[in-house]
């Protein structure tokens, strides 16, 4: 966590000996990164606007970014903010250093009420019924930057002051930027150090100097003009973009899982019909009488110990907005007296309360999981279809459409958990069963 001071109503970091924005830094902010990039008129015309952030430190360039994206851009557009920090704020801190700004109360409130715990991983926070899509990447930038396969409209670099904090300002983070970028990505940054300028130069982007905010001489602006070579290994999870017209999608499997689809592609404008061979929802696992959501935990880091923490805060903050009640209690656990376990999760999430025996996740609880279900299907767009036992098998692909019952669809998603072991694909696949 930062250890965050006050110096003339201005934010300082005793780490960096620095402050976090100027005495007006929501108008340098606007400056620097906002009307520098132009953000207000390319809002008008995006469809999906991507931004790259090193340095969330208050959020405030976020919360001035969703403003201009909220005013400027249409009902059916989607930003996603991807911001990389190593040394959060608390929610406190964040709240505290954001009230001078009553402009940005509205905004700053919803992502209070969303704000993640302090834990080295990605969190990812929908705000404004999914219009806005943001990343918090808490970490070291370079190492979490290696780890990312996207790609950013605009990028902006707004660490601590480069000579007391020089890792953020290297050339090879830089080229790590650069291979997330694509020929005419914005770039700023509200100091003009020759160093910087020159490592962004080294990385591929065409920069140039412009007018300060206020009394500063200069700033840097500019954009990516080299293409990089994608790589050949590119990760199994890499999945071309792909432009859909009508938006219709199949979901065959009503259970936790093909409800919880259903749901998040209804948020996205998605048609979505919904079948099980069943009468009703949940019939298989899902209908067990109560569910805990408790985290995982692994005695050692690894990448599915990354991916289950940061699916379980995911989820929490998913519960949160739903119109669902269940019951975070919190939840003890008795981890067969395996204290590296529980040393392994101190490390992780510091608010564990514990004793060498058991564990107590306080975010945790119990809830109904056929209620769920129902909840996540409640969107008009979503229509349920029961006792329908569509054939994996059977399924049929004409130009460029599934169809199902005489219904066309852009895709079709299966989510049936192990019936999916009785299928041709199935047996493709090698799927087992874990237990």
């Amino acid at each position: 966590m930062q250890q965050l001071k006050w110096r003339n109503k201005q934010p300082y970091s005793e780490q960096f000996d620095d402050i976090y924005y100027s005495e007006d830094g929501l108008s340098e902010s606007q400056y620097v990164f906002i009307d520098a990039n132009k953000l207000p008129d390319t809002f008008k015309d995006a469809e999906t606007y991507t931004i790259t952030e090193l340095g969330f430190g208050t959020g405030l360039n976020f919360l001035l970014t969703a403003k201009a994206f909220l005013e400027n851009a249409g009902p059916a557009a989607r930003l996603d903010y991807i911001s990389f920090e190593r040394y959060p704020l608390t929610k406190e801190q964040l709240s505290e250093a954001n009230k001078e700004w009553p402009e940005l109360s509205s905004i700053c409130d919803e992502l209070i009420a969303q704000y993640p715990p302090e834990f080295f991983q990605c969190h990812y926070i929908k705000l404004f019924n999914d219009r806005l899509r943001l990343c918090i990447v808490h970490g070291d930038a370079l190492d979490m930057l290696k780890t990312m396969h996207y790609q950013s409209d605009c990028i902006f670099l707004d660490g601590f002051d480069p000579a007391k904090n020089p890792d953020m300002w290297s050339v090879e983070l830089f080229q790590e930027l650069a291979r997330l970028s694509k020929p005419g990505t914005q770039i700023s940054t509200y100091t003009a150090m020759g160093e910087v300028r020159r490592n962004l130069i080294d990385a591929g982007f065409e920069i140039k100097k412009m007018k300060g905010f206020a009394k500063k001489r200069h700033m840097l602006h500019g954009q990516f003009i080299n293409k990089v070579t994608e790589s050949k290994t590119a990760p199994w999870f890499y999945i071309p973009k792909t432009k859909y017209q009508s938006k219709t999608a199949a979901v065959i499997g009503a259970g936790l899982a093909g409800t919880a689809i259903s749901r998040s592609l209804s948020k996205h404008g998605w048609s979505v019909d919904l079948y099980d061979r069943a009468e009703e929802l949940a019939s298989g696992a899902s209908g067990n009488p109560l569910g805990i959501v408790m985290p995982v935990i692994h005695k050692e880091n690894n990448p599915l110990q990354d991916f289950l923490l940061t699916s379980y805060f995911y989820c929490l903050r998913q519960l949160s907005q739903m119109n669902f009640e269940w019951k975070q209690s919190g939840v003890l656990d008795s981890p067969s007296q395996n204290r590296n376990l529980i040393k392994r999760f101190n490390r992780i999430q510091k608010d564990v309360e514990g004793s060498d025996s058991s564990l107590f996740y306080p975010y945790a609880g119990i809830l109904e999981p056929v209620k769920l279900c129902q909840a996540n299907i409640e969107d008009e767009n979503v229509t349920f279809f029961p006792g329908q036992d569509i054939s994996i098998d059977d399924l049929v692909h004409r130009d460029g459409k599934w169809l199902i019952n005489d219904r066309l669809y852009d895709c079709v998603i299966l989510a049936t958990a192990a019936a999916l072991m009785d299928t041709q694909h199935g047996r493709y696949l090698g799927i087992e069963k874990n237990r």
